[in-house]
């Protein structure tokens, strides 16, 4: 069990209550949100991240797709940097109660999800390697090393 599963559920839950799934969405919508979430914080987990980085990236897990309108993302090419606006609209990392210091990472996060290929960028490797594990179904073929951020899914997919 993912020691972080408790957080997820209430940072989840938090959420709900303030931002809902554009009607067009089947693939992308809590379910997925929720499932990068536990995989994400999973991969950070395995990575010994500290605590409060584990939390922020949960965070950026949970709304990465919140501004996504459409399943497809050639027919929604922007919906991170959406997601982004909607996030600082409603001030959404402090709802999640994300550290501060940690605020700029998780909204580059979000907003780069889509097109980034590698990073550097802590909160974003794990996020963008769980979101792509998630939609791949996890089927070991598809899942090529050098696509992966996080050395932990790296090694892994070797």
């Amino acid at each position: 069990m993912n020691p972080y599963q408790d957080l997820i559920e209430s940072l989840f839950q938090k959420l709900n209550r303030l931002v809902s799934v554009h009607p067009n969405i089947r693939n992308h919508g809590t379910f997925h949100w929720k499932k990068v979430a536990q995989i994400a914080s999973n991969l950070a987990f395995l990575a010994e991240e500290p605590q409060e980085v584990v939390h922020a990236v949960i965070a950026a897990s949970l709304i990465h797709d919140i501004g996504r309108v459409h399943d497809s993302t050639r027919k929604d090419p922007h919906h991170g940097s959406t997601s982004v606006k909607i996030a600082k609209n409603k001030k959404l990392l402090e709802a999640l109660e994300v550290k501060k210091e940690y605020w700029n990472d998780v909204y580059e996060a979000v907003k780069n999800h889509t097109w980034g290929k590698q990073t550097s960028q802590t909160i974003a490797r794990y996020v963008w390697d769980a979101d792509r594990l998630c939609l791949m179904g996890f089927i070991k073929d598809l899942m090529d090393p050098e696509r992966m951020s996080s050395s932990v899914w790296k090694k892994l997919c070797r």
